[in-house]
């Protein structure tokens, strides 16, 4: 049977939606959770689960795949309606909309035509609310009142192949985001308060993943996948710690990067294409100890005498427990292998 395609109308419902206020001690103010590693802290699985979750509201917001932030009782949505992106905010215990802010945007034409709606997260902190639209308008809102506080396109018609997905990191009091397109970009930081460019990279155009904060040595560090490497950046000033390439050609499609650490070793996982890397979180070199020479062949297993032949694509950043990294895979329905896996690799 086919996947559905994406960009369908999207509904935002309360299935479960208390956990943002009640069962979990912390919010989920950004892509991917507080530390933008998936894991929700604090939560404790029932002993045993209903047979089906009961719907408490449903509101219509339009098209997208930028997931909610959800603060306190305020869930924070961002999609594509009536021709213009919204931004709203509603009360996550009874779906009533408390403020929106819309603004008019081209319609999406290229390879991904069908699939208008914004890919990036909201990312909510220090009151405000952050998004990044699909043609690279950054905006930043009081998430209190949903007063406009800046707004810009520092790199108007520029964007990647299928458009814009980095969803905005907020630190130091900078808003963090990639924009441009994949020949010509930057990671850009942003002032949260006046939207005042602080500082920019520009040696590599964005590809479609997400910049994840991590901190070595009392040391924190940005770290992302650009285009054509994974890249660890200073946050206070944007200069480059180091550069990872693995000497792959094409665009890496992943969403973001994994992080393990022990206390001792520290390691960054990412996918390129159809291989999973392992890098050294300290210095950006390879760790050769993992699978075969600092990579695994995601292809080998995949059903078929010519799984070399195949692809494997790393949509998502992998999930990290305890010493495994878990991560799933997307390979074309045409190939004799089923459409998506899940394994585990040791870290190590």
């Amino acid at each position: 049977m086919k996947r559905a395609y994406r960009g369908m109308v999207q509904v935002v419902t309360a299935l479960g939606i208390s956990v943002c206020f009640s069962a979990l001690a912390q919010d989920w103010p950004q892509w991917r959770g507080p530390n933008r590693d998936g894991k929700a802290a604090g939560f404790n699985a029932p002993k045993s689960w209903p047979k089906e979750l009961k719907q408490e509201w449903q509101t219509k917001v339009g098209s997208g795949d930028a997931s909610p932030a959800c603060v306190g009782d305020r869930l924070y949505v961002f999609s594509n309606e009536g021709g213009g992106e919204v931004i709203r905010c509603l009360d996550a215990k009874t779906g009533k909309e408390l403020w929106q802010n819309k603004y008019e945007v081209p319609a999406v034409s290229g390879p991904d035509s069908g699939h208008g709606g914004p890919r990036s997260s909201p990312a909510v902190a220090d009151g405000k609310v952050v998004t990044l639209g699909v043609n690279g308008t950054v905006s930043c809102l009081d998430a209190q009142s949903g007063k406009l506080l800046w707004r810009k396109n520092d790199f108007p018609d520029a964007w990647p192949k299928f458009h814009t997905a980095t969803s905005p990191l907020v630190t130091g009091g900078m808003c963090i985001t990639q924009l441009g397109k994949e020949s010509e970009g930057a990671v850009v930081a942003y002032d949260l308060n006046t939207g005042d460019q602080k500082w920019k990279w520009a040696d590599e155009g964005p590809g479609y993943a997400s910049p994840v904060l991590m901190t070595l040595n009392g040391t924190p560090m940005v770290v992302t996948l650009t285009s054509k490497s994974v890249v660890g950046i200073q946050p206070s000033d944007g200069k480059l710690l180091w550069k990872f390439d693995s000497g792959l050609t094409g665009i890496a499609r992943s969403r973001g990067v994994s992080y393990w650490s022990d206390g001792h070793e520290s390691r960054i996982f990412a996918g390129f294409r159809s291989f999973l890397y392992a890098i050294d979180a300290k210095t950006g070199k390879s760790i050769t100890s993992f699978g075969e020479g600092g990579k695994v062949d995601l292809r080998k297993g995949l059903r078929g005498e010519d799984y070399l032949s195949q692809s494997v694509q790393l949509t998502t950043p992998g999930a990290i427990y305890k010493d495994l990294i878990i991560v799933g895979g997307q390979n074309p329905e045409t190939y004799p292998s089923p459409p998506g896996d899940i394994r585990a690799f040791d870290v190590r």
